[in-house]
């Protein structure tokens, strides 16, 4: 088991804007509704309660693989989410009492963050406006109810088949749970209420239809984005390697290089390799212990948690290679090193290339570090072969 680095910066300043969040909604509503000192206290005490609450709920999931199955996860589509929270939350102040739609709000924030965390932060969100925006305990029974109909209506929605229906639900919800709630209290029907929740479903259901592949596609592709940005050379990280030791750049960035091509050609995951190839000596900027503090680096910067295995699996020192892109990176490191010495200590005219390649090959696929990889013979091959029949090295 990986040692787990709960409380790396980039979460630390994501958790610290949600706040900010809260705070300027504060300020925001004070301005608005000019309530007394006492309000302020109560609010910046609930913020506290919520804060609290949402590190410890984040951090659990996150452990779990369950924010968008991402152990390192930076919480930065919850901070996005946030803000635009926080926009809607002050448009919200400006509609009727009973019409602000919190479903189309926890429809969206459960694909980015789960079911949990969704109702958690939208429950606080609605909760806190009612509060401060002068909102019964009605309303805020509906907007509760409209935030479980939005929590839980995502997976159905993504059958295709049973969209109209899910829509026809939901321009349902949106119009007779306010015109329920709206009832009560005064006795009798709120036309107005009605009519305006009515569009408010209207728009509901078509942001549904617009944007819910869409948003699945930027969840699915967010932390390949982020692989993709750890190894480009505007990423913090990368100048402090190039800057720290210029050889050891040259070396991760010609590893990174051919350990992305290799896992090309064998049908492997080529960022996964490019970043774990990159990084592969990560920890020689911590010094020793080399695999502790390079697994540790690339938590507190969050890194995605397939180059963290990478890492953590150096030379099969402490963990066993366990992935086939560890594999790949593994051979690529060691054959970069190998010609490096050969260059550095010899002429080229006194050694053959590819007696070399396979020479290096075979003492590694000897040596039983692949042996629990995954690594097929077929995509062993395949690399060996590439390898022998290029002029990357």
């Amino acid at each position: 088991m990986i040692p787990e680095s709960k409380f790396a910066g980039l979460r630390i300043r994501n958790i610290l804007l949600i706040i900010g969040c809260y705070l300027l909604l504060t300020v925001f509503f004070y301005l608005r509704y000019t309530f007394g000192f006492e309000r302020l206290i109560i609010n910046l005490f609930l913020i506290f309660c919520f804060a609290v609450l949402l590190l410890l709920v984040t951090v659990s999931r996150r452990i779990r693989g369950a924010i968008n199955g991402n152990l390192s996860e930076t919480y930065s589509g919850l901070m996005r989410s946030m803000l635009l929270m926080t926009a809607m939350l002050i448009s919200y102040s400006f509609l009727p009492h009973y019409t602000a739609p919190f479903l189309v709000f926890a429809f969206f924030m459960t694909e980015v963050s789960g079911c949990e965390i969704a109702l958690i932060t939208t429950s606080f969100a609605a909760i806190f406006f009612t509060i401060n925006a002068n909102g019964s305990i009605y309303e805020l029974a509906e907007y509760l109810i409209l935030i479980l109909a939005g929590a839980v209506l995502p997976p159905i929605f993504e059958n295709e088949k049973t969209r109209p229906a899910i829509s026809f639900i939901t321009f349902c919800f949106s119009v007779v749970i306010p015109g329920i709630f709206s009832y009560i209290p005064a006795g009798q029907i709120n036309l107005y209420v009605v009519i305006f929740a009515a569009v408010t479903g209207l728009v509901t259901d078509l942001l549904f239809i617009l944007l819910f592949d869409k948003m699945k596609v930027v969840v699915k592709k967010q932390e390949e984005r982020s692989i993709v940005d750890i190894v480009s050379d505007t990423y913090p990280l990368v100048r402090e390697i190039r800057s720290f030791s210029p050889a050891d750049y040259t070396h991760a960035k010609a590893v990174s290089v051919l350990a992305a091509k290799c896992a090309h050609v064998a049908g492997l995951d080529a960022d996964v390799a490019a970043a774990g190839g990159f990084y592969y000596r990560l920890g020689i900027l911590g010094g020793e212990p080399v695999v502790q503090n390079g697994v540790l680096l690339a938590q507190l910067n969050c890194f995605p948690q397939p180059v963290i295995t990478i890492l953590a699996e150096y030379n099969g020192q402490e963990h066993t290679i366990s992935t086939p892109e560890s594999a790949v990176v593994n051979l690529v490191n060691h054959l970069v090193s190998r010609f490096e010495h050969l260059r550095d200590q010899t002429s080229q005219s006194d050694w053959n290339r590819e007696i070399v390649i396979y020479q290096t090959l075979n003492e590694l696929s000897g040596s039983g570090l692949y042996d629990k990889s995954g690594l097929s013979i077929n995509a062993y091959l395949k690399i060996r072969e590439f390898l022998v029949r290029g002029d990357d090295l």
